[in-house]
């Protein structure tokens, strides 16, 4: 269980929107070998941590100077407004269906929602999937090797997802045009 909770901590982490790891046929392969419950209340807990850390994270650099200017633009308001009218709703079911969870959690920091409430309604959409995840490893019909297989690739995919987004940044940064400075503009 101290592998599980491990990897939920790398899965989950502050660098998890970068880095994307398939996490659930990691809580199914878990779920092969311990009873679903406990393989559900280690992967919540792991995640709520990890929640806790990327809400304060977050939090602190949505108060840096250059983030700070995201509030005020009219999408972001607008789609505080909308968070606004269901927040714990919103967070429960973003937490429990395979969504990007780290759109709901700019939402909440945006809107102020306390970090308490986000994590309540976390941890109530997290448990249930990672159960039904767990659960669900009992049932399908399909060979531990091509578990393992399936795990291997798509961590790979994801190795390879991340590769191209660091690639083209790289590639974004050097097609920007020069900014001419103070002294030699017109």
């Amino acid at each position: 269980m101290l592998a599980l909770f491990g990897l939920t901590l790398l899965a989950k982490g502050p660098y998890s929107a970068f880095l994307p790891i398939a996490y659930e046929p990691i809580v199914v392969a878990f779920g092969r070998l311990y009873a679903a419950p406990l393989v559900a209340v280690v992967a919540t807990s792991g995640a709520l941590l990890m929640e806790w850390v990327n809400y304060r994270l977050f939090g602190w650099a949505l108060g840096t100077r250059p983030l700070a200017a995201a509030r005020s633009f009219h999408v972001a308001r607008g789609v505080v407004r909308w968070f606004r009218a269901a927040p714990f709703a919103t967070v429960w079911a973003c937490a429990f269906l395979p969504t990007p969870f780290g759109l709901v959690r700019a939402c909440a920091l945006l809107a102020g929602y306390p970090a308490g409430r986000h994590l309540a309604a976390t941890a109530l959409g997290r448990l249930p999937r990672y159960w039904l995840c767990a659960a669900a490893a009992v049932t399908l019909p399909v060979s531990d090797l091509a578990l393992a297989a399936l795990c291997v690739a798509l961590a790979a995919v994801a190795l390879v997802i991340a590769g191209a987004r660091l690639k083209s940044t790289r590639g974004a940064r050097r097609r920007l045009p020069a900014v001419p400075d103070a002294a030699t503009a017109p």
